[in-house]
């Protein structure tokens, strides 16, 4: 269901009552004013009053450049329709070539008007496409075609004198190609809007801008069957081609503005009373100007530190602001959720720090026991290593009633089973802790082991060469 806020009500029956009052000015005062400078001065009053709003309303930036533009075309189609009638009245070449003028704005209100639609739903840097060049290209072949209409009248037949011109003509083959491109302008225009919006609910009411583009048709056949001859009304013409067109626009373009087919930023007050948001906005001397229900009541020298960075209004709360065009907006941010959050993070955060000691503990234990498993394995196989010469060592130490010559010789085998059994054990500790041996160690077990043996009468030597280190595995 289309809603309409109370003001958007009043401003859409003022609009209507100032274009009723301006058709009846013809009839109020024709003596005083000419009745089309008249008319057209305040018509193109009322267009330049609804581009003011479309100045105003439209944020996409683009689209508002074509809507404007569009409203610079139609002021021009009253400017031309005033120049006809008011100041070129008694030369009817002049005002031949104004009215073929008529249909350069009327042509290109169309083809804005179609811009304008490709534009809804895009980012705000968005720019056209180049192929819509073409559209221009085909339009301006068309305006040419009714401004040189003389050299080949296939726009509009003159049947009389040149005098009387506008009482006897005919329509040419291009006057209704013409028009047919007209109707197709506006109909991909009604599609392009339908088709980028995104509300479901603007879809729904589509027959509303509709309505304006059957209206104007209607119209169009109606001049046809008539020649193109407004009835009149007490001697004077009630209405004109000129601001049926341009009325028709601005109601289909207005229709989609109000239905929500096009975006714009009306309405704000009542977004601010209907919201659950604190927020205000300032003018350039920090004046509040729009307050939401529940107002912000900030001072001035909050409002210039929010602008520049958050200010705490309390633990829960801080108030943030952003420049815009002729002011400011100040809002408040509820942060009680985050510090509670924080909160819980910095618990987790304790809890985590707690058991990353409990883990680095339980670590290092691990290792010890990793390691002292590692020692008891090496040791366990030095011993089954060294069993045999520790055999040995046990049967030469418990031989009983040994004299001291045998004493003393099983005492020196001893000794050098135990300078085997230290030295090998020392390798295998070295082997462990590190892949590579010096040949160092090798040279001093064997000359210690040699020393030994010289105790039991056997003549040995132990010699080194040379200051190079040989891996032990090469040798």
């Amino acid at each position: 269901m289309l809603h309409l806020s109370g003001k958007t009500k009043r401003y859409i029956a003022g609009f209507f009552c100032a274009g009723f009052l301006t058709m009846l000015t013809q009839y109020a005062a024709p003596q005083v004013f000419p009745v089309y400078l008249l008319s057209s001065v305040l018509y193109g009053f009322i267009v330049i009053t609804w581009a003011a709003t479309v100045e105003r309303r439209i944020t996409q930036r683009e689209m508002r450049r074509y809507l404007l533009r569009a409203s610079l075309c139609m002021v021009i189609l009253f400017l031309l329709r005033m120049a006809k009638y008011d100041f070129f009245a008694g030369l009817p070449d002049v005002t031949r070539l104004l009215w073929y003028g008529y249909y350069a704005p009327i042509i290109a209100v169309a083809v804005l008007s179609f811009q304008a639609a490709l534009c809804i739903g895009r980012s705000p840097d968005w720019k056209p496409s180049g192929r819509l060049g073409a559209l221009w290209m085909v339009s301006l072949v068309l305006m040419l075609t009714v401004l040189t209409n003389d050299l080949h009248r296939q726009v509009f037949a003159f049947e009389g004198p040149e005098e009387t011109w506008s009482e006897s003509y005919h329509y040419g083959i291009m006057f209704f190609v013409i028009y047919l491109w007209l109707f197709l302008l506006f109909g991909m225009t009604l599609l392009a809007v339908a088709r980028r919006c995104r509300n479901a609910a603007g879809r729904k009411l589509l027959w509303v801008p509709l309505l304006p583009l059957i209206l104007e048709l209607g119209f169009s056949v109606f001049l046809q069957t008539r020649e193109g001859h407004v009835p009149s009304f007490l001697e004077h013409k009630f209405v004109q081609f000129q601001e049926v067109f341009c009325f028709m626009v601005i109601a289909f373009w207005e229709s989609c503005i109000q239905i929500g087919l096009v975006p714009c930023n009306s309405d704000y007050e009542t977004i601010f009373d209907l919201s659950s948001i604190r927020a205000e906005i300032a003018d350039e001397e920090h004046r509040p100007v729009l307050r939401s229900a529940k107002p912000l009541n900030l001072t001035k020298e909050q409002m210039i530190l929010a602008e520049k960075d958050a200010v705490m209004l309390d633990e829960d709360h801080r108030v943030q602001g952003h420049p815009i065009r002729g002011g400011a907006v100040y809002w408040v941010d509820n942060i009680s959720g985050i510090r509670a959050i924080h909160a819980a993070l910095r618990e987790t955060g304790e809890r985590l720090s707690e058991e990353g000691i409990l883990i680095r503990a339980e670590s290092r234990i691990s290792e010890q026991k990793a390691r002292a498993e590692v020692e008891n394995r090496l040791y366990d196989s030095m011993n089954e290593q060294v069993r045999p010469q520790l055999v040995r060592i046990g049967e030469l130490l418990s031989y009983g009633n040994q004299t001291e010559e045998s004493f003393k010789r099983n005492l020196r085998e001893c000794m050098v089973l135990c300078a085997y059994i230290k030295r090998r054990s020392n390798l295998m500790l070295i082997a462990d802790r590190s892949e590579e041996i010096s040949s160092e160690e090798l040279y001093l077990s064997i000359r210690e082991s040699l020393e030994y043996l010289k105790l039991t009468g056997v003549m040995a030597i132990a010699e080194q060469s040379g200051r190079r280190m040989w891996r032990a595995k090469d040798l």
